[in-house]
C-alpha cells in the first residue's frame, strides 16, 4: 500500500543523480517535503542536472511549516529526544498535516 511520506533532501538528490527518483514514488506514493528541503534541492543545487529531474516530479508536494515557534523549540538544545521519538515526530506531523489539528 502506498502512502505519503515526509523526506529530507538526501534521498531526493541522490536518487535524482542516478536517475532513480521514481523509486520513491514506486515505494511510497506521494512525497511531502518542507519548503526548506525544496530550497536545498533547487536553490543550492542550481545548475546541477539532478535539479531538472526533481522539477519534473509531479508526486512531490511542498509544504510550509507555519509554527516557527515549534520549529525553534524542537531545534533548541533544551529538547532532547530519543531515537524512537525522532522517528515518530515526522509521522505525527504528517497526520496533523493530512487530518488537521483541532486544539
Amino acid at each position: 500500500m502506498q502512502e505519503t511520506i515526509i523526506s529530507n533532501s538526501s534521498p531526493i538528490i541522490h536518487l535524482a543523480k542516478i536517475d532513480q527518483l521514481d523509486l520513491l514514488r514506486d515505494f511510497f506514493g506521494e512525497l511531502l517535503i518542507q519548503e526548506a528541503v525544496y530550497e536545498e534541492c533547487m536553490t543550492q543545487g542550481k545548475g546541477r542536472f539532478e535539479v531538472a529531474r526533481i522539477k519534473q516530479v509531479s508526486w512531490l508536494r511542498v509544504f510550509q511549516v507555519t509554527n516557527q515557534h515549534l520549529v525553534k523549540l524542537l531545534n533548541s538544545e533544551k529538547m532532547s529526544f530519543s531515537k524512537e521519538l525522532r522517528v515518530m515526530l515526522p509521522m505525527a506531523a504528517l497526520a496533523i498535516l493530512e487530518n488537521g489539528y483541532d486544539h
